[in-house]
């Protein structure tokens, strides 16, 4: 039943389609490789650009770290100008104690006069007609000088 030209179509049609499926599989392994070479490429992109941006955020964490170590660096330089300026009194009053601490009771004597003055001129901001009065007084009263047996010690008013 079947002719010469029959089986001639057949066999074409056979070799058709194991060429087609074969050329399919050519196309979809090339695909496969044309695929893994990009995405080797994308990743070498990636690897790059990773590097690109680690490099771009150290110095973008150095710049930080500059940043905020001077602005530190500047507070602390305000904040010890701001003690000096605010402890320069305590500072003029800590050296008063300790020469007092030096000197006999005669001079202690004196500084305790000088101390009382200014703290009264600190404390109640004496207009420049009351302070003769005023400063009279507190000399009048601390003109009695010490006695030898007396052991107490004047006070001393730092404010």
């Amino acid at each position: 039943m079947w002719n010469e030209q029959s089986v001639y179509v057949m066999n074409s049609l056979s070799c058709d389609v194991s060429e087609h499926t074969h050329e399919r599989e050519v196309r979809r392994q090339y695909a496969s490789v044309h695929d893994t070479m990009q995405l080797r490429q994308q990743c070498q992109a990636l690897i790059n650009n990773s590097r690109v941006i680690t490099a771009f955020t150290t110095v973008l964490k150095r710049e930080y770290l500059v940043a905020m170590m001077n602005d530190v660096a500047r507070l602390t330089s305000a904040q010890v100008i701001q003690k000096s300026a605010c402890s320069r009194s305590q500072f003029e009053e800590n050296t008063r104690r300790q020469s007092i601490a030096e000197r006999p009771d005669e001079s202690l004597h004196q500084l305790t006069i000088t101390n009382e003055i200014a703290a009264l001129k600190r404390r109640s901001r004496l207009s420049s007609q009351a302070a003769p009065y005023v400063i009279g007084k507190i000399r009048f009263k601390f003109s009695r000088k010490p006695e030898a047996s007396d052991t107490r010690r004047p006070l001393v008013t730092a404010r």
